[in-house]
């Protein structure tokens, strides 16, 4: 029987089956503050910074979260596999405290040889330590282990997403950062650079009312656990539409659900996108893109992309240079207050305010 080819492809976004690269070192967890400091004053955060600083590599792996959202193909036909997992425990290896880890996008194609289905079985790693820490990094074909690191080119810039993790007494304290456009690594939480973005709502016929406002509680309620902050009273938000769509006779015109989050906006679309599949909810969602300077518009559909900025590549004609226009003046007001005060003190002004209203 002669060999088939055995294909996994990647599109290099950070999308929840994509390549992903990460890097982990381990330093003294004593030295944060210094490298920390060093990360986020650099106007460039590339493998030259990192090198000057006092970390020690421990290993870079590449790998994807999820199989089924991965196109994988045995001469060019969609497979069934199976996955084993493994434990890794990078406690074990360190001789200092501290773990900083780097996840990156990739793209590209993996080639093997398999003969058949049956002899195709992903390895997936579950990384102690590692937010959202599975990770599948070498796929055994037959009685062969293929690890991906022998199939991927070493990276040679850094950006995204890093973490700097403390491991004492069997316990981990998690710092997320993100880059900013000028290539200062910056705690996830510090809120002064968070960005705005916003739901379009909008329902335009007599049936299926109740069946839209419903998806939109689940996806509000499926985002309770993200890194979002909303910033109007969602539940008072939704009251005010029931009650304007039976005034004007099921016809209900677009209008937005406003929010604020960290980081990249393509970041934050993979979590709607994710966590629309959840809610069974579709609609199209506003971001602020700060590397661009810009909105652009994006829609998801139950946990895939609809049209939009992504799904068409970055095509310029999904850019707005209106939507700024539309932010109602108390909207930024608290848009304002968040990235001042933080996300405790906008907590509290957010519920005193919602009681007074």
């Amino acid at each position: 029987m002669s060999a088939k080819t055995f294909k996994i492809y990647c599109d290099g976004g950070f999308s929840e089956g994509n390549l992903y690269g990460i890097s982990v070192y381990e330093f003294d967890y004593s030295e944060k503050d210094k490298i920390l400091n060093k990360l986020t004053s650099a106007d460039f955060v590339n493998t030259e910074v990192i090198e000057k600083l006092p970390l020690k590599p421990l290993r870079d792996y590449y790998g994807f979260k999820n199989p089924n959202k991965v196109k994988i193909t045995l001469d060019e036909k969609p497979v069934k596999f199976k996955i084993e997992k493994i434990e890794k425990d990078f406690s074990t290896e360190l001789e200092k405290d501290g773990i900083l880890v780097q996840e990156f996008p990739l793209s590209g194609t993996i080639c093997f040889e398999a003969n058949s289905e049956k002899d195709i079985t992903f390895l997936e790693q579950e990384m102690k330590y590692f937010p959202e820490n599975n990770l599948i990094t070498s796929v055994k074909i037959g009685s062969d282990i293929f690890d991906f690191n022998d199939y991927m080119d070493g990276h040679t810039y850094f950006q995204d997403l890093f973490f700097a993790i403390e491991l004492k007494k069997s316990t981990a304290k998690i710092k997320e950062l993100v880059v900013l456009p000028d290539g200062r690594a910056v705690d996830m939480w510090d809120t002064s650079h968070w960005n705005l973005g916003a739901f379009t709502i909008i329902h335009e016929e007599e049936l299926g009312f109740e069946d839209y406002i419903h998806s939109i509680e689940r996806l509000i309620n499926a985002l309770s656990d993200s890194p979002i902050a909303f910033l109007q009273n969602t539940e008072q938000f939704l009251e005010v539409k029931k009650l304007e769509w039976k005034e004007n006779e099921g016809d209900l015109e677009e209008c937005h659900l406003f929010f604020a989050f960290p980081g990249k906006a393509e970041k934050c679309a993979e979590v709607m996108k994710l966590k629309s599949g959840e809610a069974d909810y579709y609609g199209g969602i506003y971001f602020y893109d700060m590397f661009l300077e810009q909105y652009w518009i994006q829609s998801v559909d139950n946990g895939e992309w609809g049209t939009g900025w992504i799904e068409i590549g970055g095509s310029s004609s999904y850019i707005t240079d209106y939507f700024e226009e539309l932010i109602p003046a108390d909207i930024q007001e608290m848009f304002e207050y968040l990235k001042e005060n933080g996300l405790d003190k906008y907590n509290i002004h957010y519920f005193s305010r919602s009681e007074q209203n």
